[in-house]
């Protein structure tokens, strides 16, 4: 059965809440992580083994051109960005079909209204796997691994 929206918005608001307690560290952006994967995953519904092997070169902006960082924070609500994986369990060694996200009004949560905020506290604490947007820690959890999920 799939996952209803005010479960997706539950979680999210769940993780949102522990990120007050926690110290601005690479503690505080798994959170922030988690909570940005769950929304890619409900606002595209795609599998979660494609999404965590999302990088930034998947996101185009609706032209069709590359997407161009920083992003500005907060995105206009009515936003657009196409997002194209490279590889998914249907369409394998090339990009899928565009998924397009749509910044919300920042009345509920969407994957578009948190990446800015997620991309900036993010590169300056792991510039070498900032090309995926959601890696695993390292073994000794100090920094982000330079792969995927």
């Amino acid at each position: 059965m799939p996952i209803r929206v005010d479960k997706v918005h539950h979680l999210v608001e769940y993780l949102d809440s522990l990120v007050p307690s926690i110290p601005p560290t690479l503690a505080r952006l798994v959170v922030e992580r988690d909570a940005l994967l769950a929304l890619l995953m409900w606002e595209t519904s795609m599998r979660g083994k494609t999404c965590e092997g999302v990088t930034l070169s998947d996101f185009f902006q609706p032209d069709g051109q590359s997407l161009k960082l920083p992003l500005p924070s907060p995105l206009p609500m009515g936003s657009l960005l196409t997002l194209r994986p490279n590889g998914t369990k249907i369409v394998k060694g090339r990009r899928s079909g565009p998924f397009l996200l749509t910044a919300g009004d920042g009345t509920a949560p969407c994957f578009l209204g948190r990446l800015p905020a997620y991309l900036k506290h993010r590169m300056p604490v792991n510039a070498p796997g900032s090309a995926c947007l959601f890696s695993p820690l390292t073994a000794d959890r100090r920094q982000f691994k330079d792969s995927c999920l």
